[in-house]
């Protein structure tokens, strides 16, 4: 049960990773299921080219473009990030 006083980073910000613009079905429903297990803010890693198409499906999930692993390991050093799936 999430704490009155409590914030968002508190309860966990979970990456996921997309594949391309013909895999992104897995990815998005692992996004909603760390939603409903309870985390506090969830973000889904998409390649531009399906960056439309994530965006679109999920409306409580934010979406950050990255192509490349320089790109990953950069947005990776935010401590405020728990896991990554």
């Amino acid at each position: 049960m999430p704490q009155t006083d409590g914030h968002k980073y508190s309860r966990g910000h979970v990456w996921v990773v997309s594949g391309d613009i013909a895999a992104t079905g897995a990815a998005r429903m692992s996004a909603r299921g760390a939603l409903r297990a309870g985390a506090g803010l969830v973000t889904l890693a998409s390649p531009r080219d399906a960056l439309v198409v994530n965006a679109a499906a999920l409306t409580a999930v934010m979406v950050r473009a990255i192509d490349t692993v320089v790109e990953f390991v950069a947005l990776m050093t935010d401590k405020r990030f728990n896991a990554c799936r």
